[in-house]
């Protein structure tokens, strides 16, 4: 559990200059914002990136204008339903892997037309299947 304050922490040897350079960096080689919050963590010793910056690392990048075309979450989902099929060629007969498929297309689409509603991606956009 993270502790709640509003204070900068202490501890950092990096200026908040130099901390956004290598998020904006990151972004720039279309790491993800979550991996980008895992590598602050680990390499810098930033637990809470809202503390340093004043905001999440998707707002910061979105004032940047570092914007994904796909949502990190809807994107995932895509990956994660294009490796169950490629299971489901090589083993046709797993049903449990087939059921899982149903329940992540469910998901899938049902968070497509949340963010085709919201605007975030296009009305004609279509996840690519493998």
């Amino acid at each position: 559990m993270k502790p709640f304050t509003l204070q900068e922490p202490i501890y950092l040897e990096k200026t908040f200059g130099e901390i956004e350079q290598v998020i904006i960096a990151a972004a720039k080689k279309n790491i993800p914002a979550s991996v980008i919050g895992h590598m602050l963590r680990d390499k810098h010793g930033i637990g809470k990136v809202e503390v340093v910056l004043g905001c999440g690392i998707n707002e910061f990048l979105r004032k940047n204008g570092i914007v994904a075309s796909i949502p990190e979450d809807l994107e995932s989902l895509i990956n994660h339903s294009n490796r169950i099929r490629a299971h489901l060629r090589l083993n046709k007969n797993d049903k449990d892997a087939k059921y899982r498929l149903g329940l992540t297309n469910s998901r899938l689409h049902r968070l497509l037309r949340y963010y085709k509603d919201k605007g975030v991606v296009e009305k004609t956009f279509k996840p690519k299947k493998i």
